[in-house]
């Protein structure tokens, strides 16, 4: 889990919590780079975005 806030679970996705964290202080490097969970996770690595399209669909998700 490369997660900060633990957005991610078996109970599903936490919004909330990953909207607040990309949107605060701590998020930047999510803001920048992607989420970083999603980065760490070794599936489908060869069909990551770069990481300023990435940059772009984080700052749309947080509405920034």
């Amino acid at each position: 889990n490369s997660c900060p806030v633990d957005a991610y679970s078996e109970q599903g996705f936490a919004h909330e919590a990953c909207l607040g964290h990309v949107r605060g202080p701590g998020g930047g490097l999510c803001r920048t780079s992607g989420c970083l969970d999603r980065n760490a996770c070794p599936y489908g690595a060869d069909y990551r975005y770069p990481p300023e399209v990435q940059a772009f669909h984080m700052a749309a998700f947080a509405r920034l």
